[in-house]
């Protein structure tokens, strides 16, 4: 019977350990719409094997001490079970603090409440009561072993995605033809959170962007743009389907209900409104996608001759290591909830999630370079996430760096950099003259949102105020004259704009002008 339980007592310890790792598995912390691939079988394995290496590790360690050791050798077995019970019990107080915002505070009175029961109990009986205590946490929360295993083989099952087409491949099956209806090729760049006034009118130290300053010497530049919404989910929603989105809520994997400003408008789901892509199809044309955060080729797969998205769970969307590896990294993210945890890890170099950081950024860059540089594509839409943070960018060695303290300010080096890469890609295939190109971004910097993350120039700059305009380039076919507007307006007319390039309507920057204040009536 003791055999039993003590075998009882190490896999539901070790299954403890692993709690977290199996929660991100079964139940992401993000909406499913935003989740790009399921989780792959090789996740689920590698987290039972661990589970069962380390309860084979305890037994081991446990059964070789009570009979090589001693009395002595029991005493330090029981502190480290101890210590080990205390680590998955943090483990459980942290998971519970990530699954339901607003309960961390409340997860860590009940441990230590519990703890100190513990305490008094063992003091006034005058018994140590800590490892029982600690065993019977362990047996009572023992079932959940069953849960995952069970759902470690049914990740076994068929329905598991394996990803998407390459853009290459894809591209390589659009058929160059006539378009007597398209006038103008349009590659629309939206960069995520990139500010209006910091980097185009704050004077900060340290930065400067060439390929921004070059592109505004060239374009129709805008002063008082301002966009659609405040998130990036909407925001971008809005854009693209022309009418401004006040707020979304999850149907499923592949569609957000919508609510638009207007309420007189009545509600729609994203799938059903009428996008820039439907109407460019409607031309004739075709349109390509190579974005992040929104499922772009579930939402609008139909209306796309070619498409690429990454979701912002970027290890598993991105890094497909083998079992080890996954293994090493689910025991790593154990170190987590040990004390001073976080800089043991740190210690380990880059984990997943920076790698899948560093190759989700690489691989949409690559994918963006192919898509626009293609002249069978009529609009490239391509929404890449940065400035947004994390800042990992090093101007200085221009790689990513993610152990090191780098800025928003870093972010947007790397932004103008990218944009001069994009640049290089049309001008290298001769469509440069022949494109018109929009730059803009889905919303201002929030300072309110990361005020804790931002440097003292950047907070000094904006005096911890946000400015709700962003930046909008628009750059006709042979264009190489800058015009500065004033015109103050809503950056959801994009598409409309877009609609009147492909058909001829739009064709020198007068045109543009009239177009806007067309909208503004």
């Amino acid at each position: 019977m003791r055999f039993v339980l003590e075998v009882i007592v190490a896999l539901s310890l070790s299954n403890l350990l692993f709690l977290r790792d199996w929660k991100r598995l079964l139940w992401p912390t993000t909406e499913l719409y935003h989740v790009k691939l399921t989780p792959y079988p090789a996740e689920f394995a590698a987290l039972l094997f661990n589970v069962l290496l380390a309860a084979f590790v305890f037994l081991a360690g446990l059964w070789s001490v009570r009979y090589l050791a001693g009395d002595k050798g029991v005493f330090v077995a029981k502190l480290l079970f101890l210590a080990v019970a205390a680590i998955s019990a943090n483990g459980l107080r942290q998971l519970v603090g990530e699954t339901f915002p607003g309960s961390y505070l409340p997860a860590t009175i009940v441990l230590a409440l519990l703890i100190l029961v513990v305490v008094l109990v063992s003091v006034f009986q005058k018994t140590d009561y800590f490892v029982p205590a600690a065993r019977l946490y362990c047996l009572i929360l023992s079932p959940l072993v069953l849960v995952s295993i069970v759902c470690a083989f049914i990740s076994f099952l068929p329905g598991h995605s394996d990803g998407e087409t390459p853009i290459r491949n894809q591209l390589s099956a659009i058929r160059e033809r006539p378009k007597p209806e398209i006038k103008s090729r349009v590659v629309w760049i939206i960069f995520d959170e990139l500010d209006y006034s910091i980097p185009f009118e704050k004077n900060i130290s340290g930065l400067k962007l060439p390929e921004f300053e070059r592109l505004r010497n060239e374009s129709f530049f805008a002063t008082k743009a301002i966009p659609p919404a405040y998130t990036t989910r909407n925001a971008t929603a809005s854009l693209l389907i022309g009418r401004i989105v006040k707020d979304s809520t999850v149907i499923n994997d592949s569609d957000l209900k919508l609510e638009y400003s207007d309420a007189a408008s009545g509600d729609s789901t994203l799938r059903t409104s009428p996008s820039i892509f439907h109407k460019v199809r409607q031309l004739g044309g075709e349109s390509a996608v190579v974005g992040w955060l929104h499922p772009y080729c579930r939402v609008w797969g139909e209306e796309l001759s070619a498409c690429s998205w990454q979701s912002v769970d970027s290890f598993s969307d991105v890094v497909s290591p083998g079992i080890a590896s996954l293994m090493t990294q689910a025991a790593r993210r154990v170190l987590l909830s040990a004390p001073f945890g976080t800089r043991i890890d740190d210690a380990f170099g880059k984990h997943g999630t920076d790698i899948g950081y560093i190759e989700r950024h690489q691989k949409m860059i690559d994918s963006a370079v192919e898509v626009i540089s293609d002249p069978n594509i009529d609009l490239s839409f391509v929404h890449l996430p940065f400035p947004h943070p994390p800042y990992y960018y090093n101007p200085d060695s221009a790689e990513f760096d993610a152990k090191s303290q780098r800025s928003y300010i870093d972010n947007l080096i790397l932004t103008d950099r990218v944009l001069g890469k994009l640049r290089r890609a049309l001008e290298e295939k001769d469509l440069w003259n022949k494109t018109t190109l929009i730059v803009s971004s889905d919303h201002q910097l929030r300072v309110n949102v990361y005020k804790s993350e931002l440097i003292p120039d950047v907070l000094t700059a904006t005096e911890g105020k946000e400015d709700p305009r962003v930046p909008f380039f628009l750059k006709l076919p042979n264009q190489g004259t800058p015009t500065v507007s004033d015109l103050e307006f809503n950056t959801v007319i994009t598409s409309q704009l877009i609609i009147g390039i492909l058909n001829g309507t739009i064709l020198t920057t007068e045109d543009l002008v009239n177009s806007i204040r067309e909208s503004n009536k």
